[in-house]
């Protein structure tokens, strides 16, 4: 059993590609996007008995809050072999000492239980104090015809995307970041978060665009874009990454149109899954994404709650970051 760094961009994606449970962020693209947003990667792949089993993604994170190395939603196969696991976090620890890091964390692609809580409790992994990417979510089976997934949306929801339509909303596709910069910020300015900046978002589109793997859709309206939706093609699963829209326009329903818009370019791709990619609490209705969330139920989708990412200390500096996120989770109303 042996660690070997992968070079191979289409061995890497297929093998992320044969689990269960994947998404954009273990793609070889996103690793791209992290290396030119400035931090060390490694693209490791476990062999054993000659034969490559499984891969993970890890990032060296170097913030103001700590130094630490993170896997972005691990795939599921790493949780089900003790053995497999053990080998893997003894090779992390060495790689974070080399690497000066305080602590290893991940954001398990696996189901929220006792079970997988347990599992990663014996190794002894405590639970984050913040999220890093989307824990729960929702999603849509794309392997029905357009008219039952049509007819399994909330009535409401169908009526307003043929509102939309009636309207003369127009649906245009792009890679041009520009009107969705200038919506987000509008956006922002409503409701008080940080946005990624207009670097931070260039760079992932150049990091996907090169595999036709992102689409901007754009919904015009009396010659003004008044709702904009990033969306992430990877394998069979589609992902509806980022959005904003306009409050002047809110009486248009433009932001179902380009959802429905999407769920059909993904569908045309052949993608099986699409992601809503993120959901609030069900126990807390007033939570920051509770209103997105609701929006993106109405359109027939079914929850997923993942385990929350868990960090493994290895420093007394964890607490310094421990702290540290732990006034931002209760600042942002998480």
């Amino acid at each position: 059993m042996e660690f070997q760094i992968i070079q191979d961009k289409k061995l890497w994606d297929k093998l992320v590609q044969t689990q269960p449970e994947y998404t954009f962020l273990h793609s070889w693209n996103w690793g791209n996007f992290l290396e030119t947003s400035g931090n060390k990667i490694w693209r490791l792949g476990l062999t054993k008995n000659g034969k490559m089993e499984k891969v993970i993604l890890i990032a060296k994170i170097k913030a103001r809050r700590g130094t630490f190395l993170f896997s972005p939603h691990t795939l599921p196969n790493w949780f089900n072999q003790k053995e497999d696991f053990n080998f893997l976090i003894s090779y992390l620890k060495k790689l974070a000492k080399d690497e000066k890091c305080s602590f290893i964390r991940l954001s398990p692609l696996i189901k929220k239980n006792q079970t997988n809580k347990q599992f990663l409790n014996n190794f002894n992994f405590r639970r984050a104090p913040l999220h890093m990417h989307a824990e729960s979510t929702l999603l849509l089976d794309l392997n029905q015809e357009q008219e039952k997934i049509l007819r399994k949306m909330k009535k409401n929801t169908r009526n307003l995307i043929h509102r939309a339509e009636r309207e003369e909303v127009a649906i245009k596709k792009t890679l041009n970041p520009a009107n969705f910069l200038r919506l987000q910020n509008e956006v922002v300015d409503r409701k008080h978060f940080v946005p990624f900046s207009q670097e931070y978002l260039e760079k992932e589109i150049q990091s996907f665009s090169v595999d036709n793997q992102i689409k901007i859709l754009e919904a015009e309206y009396q010659n003004q874009i008044i709702a904009v939706a990033i969306i992430i093609f990877y394998g069979y699963r589609a992902f509806y990454y980022q959005a904003a829209s306009a409050s002047k326009f809110k009486k248009i329903p433009a932001p179902y149109l380009i959802q429905w818009q999407a769920i059909l370019e993904a569908k045309k791709r052949g993608c099986q899954i699409y992601d809503f990619y993120g959901a609030s609490p069900e126990d807390k209705p007033n939570h920051p994404w509770a209103g997105p969330t609701f929006f993106k139920k109405s359109f027939g989708s079914y929850r997923v709650d993942y385990l929350p990412a868990h960090d493994l200390i290895l420093s007394p500096l964890y607490w310094k970051t421990w702290l540290i996120e732990t006034i931002r989770r209760k600042k942002r109303g998480f």
